[in-house]
Parts: C-alpha cells; structure tokens; sequence
C-alpha cells in the first residue's frame, strides 16, 4: 500500500546507539504454512509525538486466522498493542489484508480492509472495513460488504487488497478481487477459476448503499477450463485529489505474449472511469502492483511484478489517455549466484524513485532453503527509469515459508514500507524455521553493518521489451453494508530492540477475552443521550464510556467510579437518527457495541 503521508512523520531512528530491527512472533500454530498476507505499517501522530503503527494477522496461515494484531511504536519503544476478534459466531474468520492511518482535523483513526467469513470458511467470504482507535488500536466499529461474484450459486469470495481515504470525498476507496469459489480453492501454483476487479467507494457518514465499479477480464478462447483473471491491487490520488490511479492484473486474449498482463486506469471520486488499459509485457506474464505520481513530469509511474521474478517499472502519460512515455525496464537481483526479486512498494520523492521489496536467494547452508531478504533499490532519475542504481541494500535474512508465496507475491505483493523525509521503514515476514511466524520491521536510517544485519547485491538494469497496450471493460453497481462486533483484548508486545541473529523472537500473548457478559448492559437511546448500566464486582472500578459515529470520530466520552455491584448511568449528548458505536472499557476489558438513534 502506499505509504507517503500528507502528514510529517518523524523516525527517531538515526541514533547509532538504538537499534533498527525488530521480530515479533504472533503465530505459532503447528500447521503449514499456505499463504502470506501482509503486516502494514503506517505513520501518524498521537497528541502531538510522531507514531508508526504496524498492524496484521496473528497467524500467517489463511484458513485459521481469527484475530487482527496492532502495535503502535514510538521511536524505538514498541507500546501496548491490541488484537480484535469477531464475536457473531465462533465460526468466522477474519483477515486484515490493508491498514491505513487517515488524517483528519482534529482526530485520527486507523481503517483497515481484507476478507471477513462471517460463517466460516467453508461458506463465502466479503471484503471488510474496519474502524480503528489509533491511539489504543482497538476497533471501534466494523462492516462488510455483500460483493459476491455474480450468477454463482456455491461460495464464492471477495477480498479487499487495499483501503485509502479521500478528504475530498470523504469516502474510502477499496480495491480488491472477486472470485467465483473459496480462496482455498484456488491453487495458486496452478490456478483455477475466475476472478474480476474491484474498486468499493464507502461513504461512512450516512447508510447509502455503496458504490462499485468491476473491471472485467477477457474470456479466454478455453474457458471455463482456463482461468480468467482480474484484480486491482493499489490505488493512488492524484496531488489535486480529484482523480485516482489503479493497477492490478486481467486476462487479454488478443496479445501475443500470454494471457495474464498489468491492468492500469484513472478514475474519478465518484468511480467514473477516465481510462483503464491492459499493457503487453510480451516476454512473460507480469501483474501490477503499485502506482505512485511523477509529480515532476505529470506522469504515472507503474512497478510490476512478473512469474519470473523480475520486477519492472514503466511510465504513463495520464493526460493521454495511459498512452506509454518510458518503455518498461527491468531489474534483475542477485547475490553471489541469480536470485528472484520481488518488488512491492514504490515511493517517489522528488524526482527519485524508492522500491522496497523481498529478494529470494539460495540459503547459506548446502541443500538448506531459499532464503528471503527484505530489500531497498533506488533509481535516483523517474524521468530516465535505466538510472537504476548497479547495486540494491538488504536488511534481514529468513528461511522462505513452505506454500505459495512466490506465487502469491506473482500476483499481489504482501510486504509494506513506508518514506517519509528520507526515513524508510520496511515490514516484512518473520519466520523461525517454520514454527513460528510473525513480521520483521526494519528502520533503515541508521542502520549499521553488525552480525549480518546489511547485504549488498548487484542489480542488472536493461531495457529488454516494446509494450503495446488495449482499452479494458468495465461495468458499475452497488451492494449493502453489514455491521458485525468485536472484541478488543489487549496484548503487551516487548520485542527486542536489537539487531538480532536470525531466529531471535518473543511471542505477542492472546489477551483475555473472557467475562464480557457481566462488563455492561446497555438500556437505550433516545434524542439526549444513551441510557446504560454498569457492573463491578470490585469495591472500585473505574470505567470509561465512549461513544462513536460510524466516521469513528468521538461523540463523548465519560469515566465513572463503579464499587461492588451496578450504577445506572446516563451519557447525554444530542443523538441523531444514525448509527453510533459505545465502547465501553473497565481498564482490561472492552466491549463494543453498534446502535441506531431514534
């Protein structure tokens, strides 16, 4: 996701006496390992202090992830983070896929998107928002949409790959892919099935029904036993915030070199298409993963990913309706003998371009694994995309998971960075000889050569291709929004602040989830406020009573003194005929709750 605030983030990182690398474990689940999905990080501020906030999956593993993880960090101090499950059904499941950290006024929040099974994975599964304190990392509110791909009467899937917010709008924009079967049943060493593109347009302010725009891949002249592929992977604004640049992957049957090619298109705020082109990579199947704007030359920029793990970067003139300034250039990656890079983010500053990513090398020990190295590039002129630099920076060594992820990564690339001021920090899979996973964090400013920490690897940098490009289809609807509760334990990660060998953990404890029944009782709402009932079987309990809109901004908020037993208690404020969101905490406990004024 793209990671340049609108905001300053300062990254107390550049003292040598700190260090710039973390590993936290958050899974330890003795099943294989299936799929990578990803730990974000963002940046922010917290009553005035600089912050980054990492968060994602406790368990890597697709079909068992229950619980959502989020660590805010100052500096170098890891603070107390939390974990949110869904508590409708003990069936269900939930995966965060994106996180974002939207700037507001007077307040912030965190949103969050991925797939949310609301009867268990054997059933269909729907792209999510999630509304999040960023300051606790506790979710205030949660819903789902009911995308489903069309005229399927078994299961089928959406997940959303990414969330960003418009101030203009005053929405949230998700991409995504809808798929006409489980996720589990797509093998993605050899896929199957369909899938089309999407991008979700969420006004969080009122209960319209939202907005949806496909994009529609090309039929393959095998189907329905070839696949048929379509997804949007990253979204962009413009600098004026009025327009928005996608890419992604679909089908094209008309070109010469393979069926699979990037996807790249602009739209406006209210999801009208400008342009939407599939661009011919003729020398291997390529999928796009990121864009960012050449705010120098009033460009776009479009990094991509091929099957053959070389990554790419074109230009586009979105004046011209896509048409292509810069052909694609290549990088290849190795160290020592070829290896096989994965690019993932991509951050222009200042007519520079940053690339962060993971590189796939042979493992140090004959006949070990591969090993995986989170890495940084740079090419220093957008405008000449062949200035790439002859050498690339590596952070962090781990054995490579068993499963898919080459080939996930081939598709839609998991791992996050953000760049800030020439600040860059990069998130990354943790993985202990595959018994315990989790995510790795580089701070790169400062970060010093001890006990293997930093590689250097060469590059070749070539111009290896002539790209031709075709207009896409694309259709609209809507869909209907469904809220569902969480619960919001707490957990205390410690990590060590060292750059440690490769291995060294310390595990993120679940948090205690039990008890709620007896926090509060809620009694009702009317045009003054909320009427509510709390429970202490203690002499002294301290509560805190908040109350939310669905934007996630504080309503009110009030704290009472419960000893031994019950208080009635009444919370006023002018309510509204909307939803609100009252959470409710007794310092180690919360519950939340969704209510509609009357």
């Amino acid at each position: 996701m793209k990671k340049s605030f609108l905001f300053f983030l300062i990254i107390t990182t550049g003292l040598l006496g700190f260090s710039q690398r973390f590993e936290v474990t958050t899974s330890t689940f003795p099943f294989d390992y299936k799929k990578h999905y990803t730990h974000s990080i963002e940046g922010g501020f917290v009553n005035g202090q600089a912050r980054q906030f990492i968060a994602g999956n406790e368990t890597d593993y697709g079909f068992i992830s229950k619980r959502i993880t989020g660590h805010p960090i100052d500096g170098v101090n890891f603070l107390t983070g939390r974990t949110f499950i869904p508590i409708t059904n003990p069936d269900v499941r939930i995966q965060l896929t994106d996180f974002t950290i939207y700037p507001t006024e007077d307040y912030q929040y965190g949103a969050g998107t991925g797939i949310y099974y609301p009867n268990g994975i054997t059933s269909s599964g729907y792209p999510f928002l999630g509304i999040y304190d960023k300051t606790t990392m506790a979710v205030i509110s949660a819903m789902y949409y009911d995308l489903s791909y069309p005229g399927m009467s078994e299961a089928t899937s959406a997940v959303g790959l990414r969330v960003k917010y418009s101030r203009d709008a005053q929405s949230f924009y998700i991409s995504g892919v809808m798929v006409d079967r489980l996720f589990s049943e797509i093998n993605l060493n050899n896929i199957v099935g369909k899938s089309k593109g999407f991008i979700l347009k969420v006004d969080p302010n009122g209960l319209s029904v939202p907005q949806v725009l496909f994009i529609e891949p090309d039929n393959l002249p095998g189907a329905p036993y070839d696949p048929i592929l379509c997804s949007v992977h990253d979204l962009e604004f413009s600098t004026d915030g009025q327009s928005i640049a996608f890419t992604g992957i679909t089908t094209k049957d008309n070109f010469n070199g393979g069926y699979y090619h990037p996807l790249v298109g602009m739209i406006d705020l209210n999801l009208g298409v400008q342009w939407c082109n599939a661009y011919d990579f003729p020398s291997d199947r390529y999928s796009g993963v990121e864009v960012e704007f050449n705010t120098d030359d009033n460009k776009l920029l479009v990094l991509t990913n091929s099957s053959r793990y070389l990554f790419a970067v074109m230009e586009l003139d979105y004046l011209a309706g896509g048409s292509i300034s810069q052909m694609p250039v290549t990088y290849e990656f190795s160290m020592g003998s070829i290896g096989s890079a994965r690019a993932h983010i991509m951050h222009y500053n200042s007519g520079e371009i940053v690339i962060t990513g993971n590189c796939f090398v042979p493992g140090i020990l004959i006949n070990s694994p591969e090993d995986q190295l989170l890495f940084s590039y740079t090419i220093p002129t957008a405008s000449y995309l062949l200035s790439g630099n002859p050498t690339f920076n590596s952070y962090s060594r781990q054995e490579v998971p068993t499963g898919s992820q080459k080939a996930t990564s081939g598709y839609w690339a998991p791992e996050n960075s953000i760049y800030q001021e020439g600040n860059l920090s990069i998130v990354g899979v943790y993985n202990n000889n595959n018994i315990t996973f989790g995510y790795t964090l580089i701070e790169v400013n400062g970060f010093v050569n001890q006990e293997g920490c930093l590689e250097t690897g060469a590059v070749r940098v070539e111009n290896t291709f002539q790209t031709d490009y075709e207009t896409c289809e694309y259709t609209t609807g809507h869909c209907n929004q469904t809220g569902f509760l969480v619960d919001n334990p707490g957990s205390s990660p410690n990590p060590p602040q060292e750059c440690p060998v490769v291995g060294k953990s310390i595990s993120v404890s679940d948090g205690n989830i039990s008890g709620l029944e007896n926090l509060w009782q809620y009694k009702g709402i009317d045009a003054r406020g909320i009427h509510a009932i709390l429970y202490s079987e203690s002499n002294n309990t301290r509560y805190e009573v908040v109350v939310y809109d669905m934007m996630g901004r504080k309503i009110t908020s009030s704290s009472y003194n419960v000893s031994g037993g019950q208080q009635e208690i009444y919370l006023e404020f002018a309510a509204k005929a909307e939803m609100y969101v009252i959470r409710v905490s007794n310092g180690s406990q919360s519950q939340t709750m969704k209510v509609a004024g009357n």
